[in-house]
């Protein structure tokens, strides 16, 4: 604004200072301080943002597994990019060229006299909106995109499975690999181009190019092409989706059972059909709109597909179902459900069941008796899931020390003979810490270990029914072979612990309680595990990560610390397999001198055909698993094909984790080897010593029971 538009008469007189707020828009400055202010904290975002990413990276080069997080990040950026790029240039382009071709005398209407000051509203803010709507629509939409990371690997490395549907005579793979991407894709295109087609509507309405009036004859050439186009394609796409939905019948849950039945056999599908075909003729309407300049076929087309939608999509398949297979469901339905049983047994893997007749007799002989009496020694008579209290009563030793509330339970060669025996690792508990001893210097540089196993025979009891010990003592024993007993890695562990320290320096990490009473024994780290913290960076990152200065001001974090996070079993080997589903259960074992966390890995799906589907939550959940521990991997979703297909280990002082392929036949576990290369390792790496602590897993037992 001029700034003489301020003077008020005569301009050689003294003049009043304008307005304070009028002067705001005189200068147009901003203030120092504000801009200030946005420079920082946007500044302070981006180095967040950095540092969050880099010690992503080094936690997985910690473990030699940056492999992992650069196969996912990329899948993600991809998807993200290109799902994004896609819909952020389809609304650009309807706001853009819908503007452009707007008409410059729009038609003297009612409606369009009151768009006027809509018009002059939006115009100081059109260029801005051009490109801020198709940004932040770009934005969502690309994350929607980058969350299928998962669907689009496995599509891209899909397998056989060398099994043929009944129903279609296509591979199983087509449905577990294929199916699922295709769907999110035609899902995914069609939400674009609606965003699109309402943009390219909204703003041909707002300047004159589409009339509502008079039947819409003086809509502007280019807008009647342009939306025409546009709705053809959502109509196409719609025909695409018809076309899934044929495959996605085996997928689907009825009362009775999952997968296709009688009526889908003979009239869902079908109809699906011909919904598909019914869709590509609507979408010829729809662009013959090109020529005839008018609506009214498009919109007669679309009433009769949805009337043919009801009619043939629904109407019929019930009157199929009603009149004809209520009256026979037993000999209609019987192929049916035997393709369901089948392929049920297939995906749980329970075809190789053998069925033995039982008969109980109250007889016994004397050969019985004497075949059986080797087996009586050996029957567990203590109980994992009752006995932890025993255990953390007499081996806690401090109150800092924490035992789960189910023990495990295993085997081992003592004394030349196999045994079965209850195990827990001796964890660390920060909760009990004395409150006056809490703070970050004790809890991530102290307290930051536990300490050993305790295992007690699990068919022995002393004269007061106490468990009889095989190893418990601290220092740690020999009675399960010498082993390194500090629990760095742990179920119970804390979120990050900051250890080692110069050579020569003083101990500081508490180890183990000493004989005399009120003094320990201290030590320091002298392992490979965690992220070293050798330079200011390293230090600065983990500080933003964390939101702890003491990362940069502590004596306790120096050149020789490293830095372990991310420490209970389960959740490491969910962040270097991802795709995995893990059992609800890790277990210590004691494998050639180190403490391992054994963890089982299930590869699932719910897009096996005609498999019943089964919740997770409810087949994983038993009288035990209240006082066992939470069902943490297995609880969400559902599920119709499971395979027990990784073994995977932590090993509790330095973190490092293996994963081992066991079901070689499993074609998702192949899949992700595919994508994955190298991360699964193969089953002959399986050493004898771990394989001999290896066991069935019990959630799979509980879902295959179920």
């Amino acid at each position: 604004m001029d700034e003489q538009e301020w003077f008020d008469g005569d301009p050689d007189q003294p003049q009043s200072a304008p307005p304070p707020g009028r002067r705001g828009l005189q200068t147009g400055r901003r203030s120092p301080l504000g801009v200030t202010v946005t420079v920082l904290v946007a500044l302070g975002v981006v180095v967040t943002a950095i540092a969050q990413v880099w010690t992503e990276v080094m936690w997985y080069d910690s473990i030699n597994l940056r492999s992992v997080f650069t196969t996912q990040i990329g899948a993600q950026a991809v998807l993200g990019v290109v799902g994004g790029l896609l819909t952020a240039l389809l609304v650009w382009s309807s706001l853009h060229f819908a503007h452009r071709a707007r008409p410059i005398y729009p038609p003297t209407t009612p409606q369009q006299d009151a768009l006027d000051r809509y018009r002059e509203a939006l115009e100081p803010i059109r260029r801005l909106a051009t490109l801020a709507i198709p940004l932040v629509v770009g934005l969502v939409t690309g994350f929607t995109a980058a969350a299928q990371w998962e669907t689009f690997l496995l599509w891209r490395n899909a397998q056989p499975f060398g099994i043929t549907d009944p129903q279609f005579g296509m591979d199983i793979g087509f449905f577990v690999f294929t199916l699922p991407w295709l769907t999110f894709v035609v899902g995914f295109l069609t939400m674009a181009v609606i965003l699109g087609t309402v943009a390219a509507a909204f703003t041909h309405y707002v300047y004159g190019g589409l009339q509502l009036a008079n039947r819409g004859r003086d809509t502007t050439r280019f807008a009647l092409l342009h939306l025409s186009i546009l709705l053809a394609i959502v109509v196409v796409l719609r025909a695409a989706s018809y076309w899934l939905e044929r495959y996605t019948l085996s997928l689907s849950t009825s009362s009775l059972m999952t997968g296709i039945q009688y009526t889908d056999a003979n009239a869902v599908l079908p109809t699906k059909a011909i919904l598909a075909v019914a869709s590509i003729m609507c979408a010829a309407m729809f662009l013959s709109v090109i020529w005839t300049r008018s609506w009214r076929l498009p919109v007669v087309g679309t009433v009769l597909l949805l009337v043919t939608s009801v009619v043939v999509g629904g109407i019929f398949p019930a009157l199929i179902q009603s009149l004809k297979v209520k009256p026979s469901e037993k000999s209609l339905e019987a192929p049916f459900i035997a393709r369901n049983i089948e392929a049920t047994r297939t995906a749980y893997g329970l075809t190789a069941i053998e069925t033995t007749k039982y008969v109980p007799s109250d007889e016994a002989s004397a050969e019985k008796l004497r075949a059986t009496a080797a087996a009586i020694p050996g029957i567990r008579i203590v109980d994992p899931n009752v006995v932890s209290p025993t255990v953390r009563q007499k081996h806690a030793v401090r109150n800092y020390y924490a035992f789960p509330d189910a023990l495990d339970v295993d085997r081992y060669t003592i004394d030349g003979q196999l045994r079965d025996v209850v195990v827990a690792a001796r964890e660390l508990d920060l909760t009990g810490v004395p409150a006056g001893q809490r703070n970050w210097l004790n809890d991530h540089t102290v307290y930051t270990h536990g300490y050993g196993i305790v295992a007690a025979y699990a068919n022995q009891q002393d004269s007061e029914g106490n468990p009889v010990y095989v190893e418990a003592a601290i220092p740690a024993g020999t009675g399960l072979g010498e082993y390194e007993p500090r629990i760095y890695f742990g179920e119970q562990s804390p979120d990050y612990a900051v250890v080692g320290a110069p050579e020569g320096a003083a101990p500081r990490e508490f180890d183990y309680p000493a004989q005399v009473e009120s003094q320990q024994v201290n030590n320091t780290y002298a392992g490979s595990g965690g992220v070293p913290l050798d330079n200011t960076l390293r230090k600065l990152a983990y500080g933003l990560k964390y939101r702890e200065l003491n990362f940069l001001l502590s004596d306790a974090v120096n050149p020789s610390s490293r830095i372990m996070d991310y420490r209970t079993p389960k959740e490491r080997v969910a962040r270097v397999a991802p795709w995995l589903t893990l059992d609800g259960n890790a277990y210590p074992a004691i494998v050639d001198g180190r403490v391992l966390w054994v963890v089982d890995g299930y590869t699932t799906t719910a897009n096996y055909p005609n498999s019943g589907l089964t919740s997770m939550s409810a087949s994983t959940r038993d009288s035990t698993t209240s006082t066992r521990r939470s069902v943490t991997s297995l609880e969400q979703g559902q599920l119709n094909y499971i395979r027990n297909s990784v073994k995977a280990t932590v090993d509790a002082f330095d973190g490092s984790v293996h994963l081992y392929t066991w079901d070689e036949a499993d074609p998702i576990l192949a899949a992700w080897r595919s994508a994955f290369p190298g991360v699964v390792e193969p089953r002959a790496n399986i050493s004898a010593s771990l394989m001999s602590h290896l066991r069935y897993p019990e959630d799979l037992f509980k879902i295959q029971r179920t």
